[in-house]
């Protein structure tokens, strides 16, 4: 899948869309409501800073960042307009998200992933 902004085309790992727009065409999406990033050491930057600035131009889209090898898990919601809200759900019991009204055990976020080994 990928999502259509001003700038161009991005390619998220996870998209969710429920708008009318987006009815129809399967490679395009331009009204999405959910964009999750699995976080990768060689992506890890470019999610975290270059492909947010992109996506903050939809307006009404949740973006959540993913970090399998440290189980970060974080969550921006537009609260305003051009104030995005993080919400840090790393020790949380389960991924909430609420663009999709949806939360998600944690130990289902990250089955199969192994746990960070302890620096202690």
């Amino acid at each position: 899948m990928k999502v259509q902004i001003a700038e161009g085309i991005l390619y998220p790992d996870v998209v969710v869309t429920c708008g009318k727009a987006d009815a129809g065409d399967e490679q395009v999406i331009i009204d999405p409501k959910l964009i999750i990033e699995v976080l990768s050491p060689s992506t890890r930057g470019y999610d975290q800073r270059d492909k947010f600035y992109l996506y903050r131009s939809l307006s009404h889209c949740q973006y959540a960042l993913i970090g399998p090898s440290d189980r970060r898990v974080e969550v921006f919601t537009l609260a305003e307009t051009d104030v995005w809200r993080l919400v840090d759900q790393t020790k949380a019991d389960g991924l909430t998200l609420n663009s999709i009204d949806l939360k998600i055990p944690m130990e289902v976020v990250f089955k199969g992933v192994e746990q960070p080994q302890s620096s202690h």
